[in-house]
C-alpha cells in the first residue's frame, strides 16, 4: 500500500514539475514589456518565473532524495518526506500566486 501511494504522489509532483517549468517559460515568453510604463511589471513576472524555477528544481531534487529512501527500509521517513514536500509546493504555489496578484 505504502509504495502505491507513493508512487502516486510522486507521478503527481512530477506533474506538478512539468507544469511549473512550463509556465515560467510561459511567462517568460510573454513578459517583454510592451511600453515604458510596463517595464516594472516585467521585472515582476521575470522574479515570478525564476521562483517558479527555482520551486521545480527543488522538488526536482526533493524527489530524488525520496526515491532513494524509498528504495531502502525506512518507508516512513520516505512518507514523511513526501508530506512535507506537498507541504513546501503548496507554499510556493500560494506565494507566487500572491505575487502574480498584485
Amino acid at each position: 500500500m505504502y509504495s502505491k501511494s507513493a508512487n502516486e504522489i510522486i507521478r503527481e509532483l512530477n506533474g506538478l514539475i512539468v507544469n511549473t517549468k512550463e509556465t515560467a517559460e510561459y511567462i517568460r515568453l510573454n513578459s517583454e514589456p510592451a511600453s515604458e510604463s510596463d517595464v516594472p511589471y516585467s521585472k515582476l513576472w521575470g522574479y515570478i518565473a525564476d521562483k517558479a524555477d527555482s520551486m521545480a528544481d527543488r522538488l526536482t531534487e526533493a524527489i530524488d532524495r525520496i526515491t532513494t529512501l524509498e528504495r531502502g527500509s525506512d518507508e516512513i521517513t520516505a512518507m514523511l518526506m513526501i508530506l512535507k514536500l506537498v507541504e513546501y509546493a503548496v507554499f510556493q504555489s500560494d506565494i507566487i500566486a500572491f505575487q502574480g496578484d498584485l
